[in-house]
């Protein structure tokens, strides 16, 4: 395995050194956007992607926007060591 050293992290077998190290970079503004959109539905849909209706009594979210929501709430799971 060739190792590459990256800003700090030691990237092993990696052929994109650069862009791994990018990625690694962007995480914590990756995380905080993912939570800002969990946030920003759970206020209209307190009970979540599969909630019936919202908190004013309108019909449930669209089918993209419910697999967007379940895929951003796991993506946080996952980022905080939950999944």
């Amino acid at each position: 395995m060739s190792k590459q050293w990256t800003t700090g992290w030691y990237l092993l077998g990696s052929n994109n050194g650069e862009g791994d190290a990018r990625l690694i970079a962007a995480a914590p503004d990756l995380k905080a956007l993912a939570v800002a959109l969990d946030n920003f539905w759970t206020a209209d849909f307190p009970g979540g992607p599969d909630a019936p209706i919202d908190a004013n009594g309108h019909f449930r979210l669209s089918d993209d926007t419910t697999a967007l929501w379940r895929q951003c709430r796991a993506a946080i799971a996952k980022a905080e060591g939950r999944q």
